[in-house]
Order: structure tokens, then C-alpha cells, then sequence
């Protein structure tokens, strides 16, 4: 595997370690399925103690500060029901409904919401077919801001089976059209979201990604215990949850430098 390493920082489109470690934790899922199938010989498995792991860099912390979200939620768009409009609202929903993704906002059915109304649940896709044994239900409460969203965009008519949003056509949506319609999404928020952080000169540029990172980023800096964040946002590790929180900001570092200095206060 360290010759395969070699091999592609040779070539033209390899050029960083974050790259090789997509390859190559490919290739291992690759053998893992393999020997849960009994198809290779557990000898000749390249991965493990002592033997070849994926290089993994440190996760960038793409998480906005409460300021400027707060820019983006009181952002007028020029025209109501406009590609921008949808784009904020999406963007929104990620952000208020536990960091979703765009898969799972797609996935959403009237029936996730529950009878009272106060809530939605949902297993994230990413793992219902890695962790059957334990899958992990996470409930989003319906606030007004999240009511405001549905009921804006949401499909018509209001129906259990029903999609809420208009992402997947239930008619003819194979598992390459639902991966095809979660990228043109996904790269749409990006498109209308940059240009709101040009109007807003917001210094970053925030894609959806950025919706996940700022809601648990916002929760840790208020307090919240990151279990309950990491619960929040359906992790099964909070060593996951740990690589979405961004630093805290300036002000509250400078609020708790106080403390350095309490005693001044004592007479």
C-alpha cells in the first residue's frame, strides 16, 4: 500500500494527503467486504496495527459566527419564491433542523413528522446500512421558523408517503437519480449561497456543510454538553462530533479571561 501511496502522489491529479485518503479508505471498505465474504485470504488484508493506514488530515472547522447567521436569517431576497429565496430557506432548515444534510432533507416524509406536530424524527442515511444493529433516531422540534420553511416550500398535498420537499420525483428515482439529484442540490445552495455572502461580504462562503458545522459550533459556545450535541446530530462517536466544532469566538474568550483576574474583586 506505501508503493500504491507513491504511485499516486505521482501522478498529475494526486497532489494532497487528503486525496489519498479517499482512495485508500476506499480500496480498505473494499477489503473489508471482501473478508465479511470470505473471499480473501485474512493474510493478505493490508490494513491494521503495523500495517498500512489511510492518511487522515484534521477536518477544516467551517462554522459561522452567530453574527453572521443572524445576516443570513434577516437576508431580503429581491424575489419572493426565487432560486435565492429557496436556497436561504434550505440552507435555514439545515441549520435549524440539527445540521441535516441535504440527502436527508430530501428523504423527509410527512409521515417523519409526528402526530402532535411538535416534532419530527428521522435515521440518517448516511447510516442505516452501516449500523443496523443500532440505529440512531433523531428527533428535530418543529419551530416556527421550521413550520414557516415547510410550509412555503413544502409539496402539496400534505400526505403521509409524501416527500415534504420537492428534491426526489417518487415516480422514477433510481439510486443514481436520488445521488444526482442530491448533488445538483447541494452545489445549487452553494451557487445562491455565495452570492448572498457577497452582498452580506460575508468572509466565508457557506455552502450547507457549513449549516451542520454552525449548529453544533453555536451549541457548544452557548454551553451545551457535546453528548448532547453529538446525540443532536446522530453521531455514534463524539470524536466524530468533535471535528464539526469550530473554536469560540473572541468575545466569549475574552468574557472568561476575567476569571484569570478575580481576584482584583476581593477586598
Amino acid at each position: 500500500m506505501l508503493s500504491f501511496e507513491k504511485f499516486l502522489f505521482q501522478s498529475d491529479k494526486i497532489k494532497s494527503y487528503a486525496s489519498i485518503g479517499v482512495y485508500t479508505r476506499n480500496i480498505r471498505c473494499i477489503f473489508n467486504r471482501g473478508l465479511s465474504k470470505k473471499l480473501i485470504n485474512p493474510d493478505t488484508y493490508p490494513f491494521g496495527k503495523h500495517k498500512y493506514s489511510p492518511p487522515a488530515t484534521k477536518k477544516s472547522k467551517r462554522a459561522l459566527s452567530i453574527d453572521d447567521i443572524g445576516k443570513i436569517y434577516n437576508y431580503q431576497c429581491k424575489e419572493n419564491n426565487s432560486a435565492t429565496d429557496w436556497a436561504r430557506d434550505m440552507w435555514l432548515f439545515a441549520y435549524f433542523s440539527n445540521g441535516m444534510n441535504v440527502k436527508d432533507i430530501a428523504s423527509l416524509k410527512y409521515e417523519n413528522i409526528q402526530k402532535d406536530k411538535k416534532s419530527f424524527k428521522f435515521i440518517r442515511e448516511k447510516t442505516k446500512n452501516s449500523t443496523k444493529d443500532n440505529l440512531q433516531v433523531i428527533e428535530v422540534i418543529i419551530t416556527e421558523d421550521i413550520q414557516r420553511i415547510i410550509y412555503k416550500w413544502g409539496n402539496k398535498p400534505i400526505e403521509p408517503g409524501n416527500y415534504i420537499f420537492d428534491i426526489f420525483d417518487p415516480t422514477k428515482m433510481s439510486e443514481k437519480g436520488k445521488r444526482d439529484a442530491v448533488q445538483n442540490v447541494s452545489k445549487s445552495i452553494g451557487k445562491y449561497m455565495k452570492k448572498i455572502a457577497a452582498e452580506l461580504s460575508l468572509e466565508a462562503r457557506p455552502t450547507y456543510i457549513y449549516a451542520r458545522h454552525s449548529f453544533s459550533t453555536i451549541l457548544k459556545r452557548a454551553g451545551v454538553p457535546i453528548e448532547m450535541i453529538s446525540e443532536q446530530l446522530g453521531h455514534t462517536s463524539i470524536k466524530t462530533t468533535e471535528t464539526y466544532l469550530g473554536s469560540f469566538e473572541s468575545g466569549q474568550k475574552r468574557e472568561i479571561s476575567k476569571f484569570l483576574t478575580a481576584f482584583k474583586t476581593v477586598e
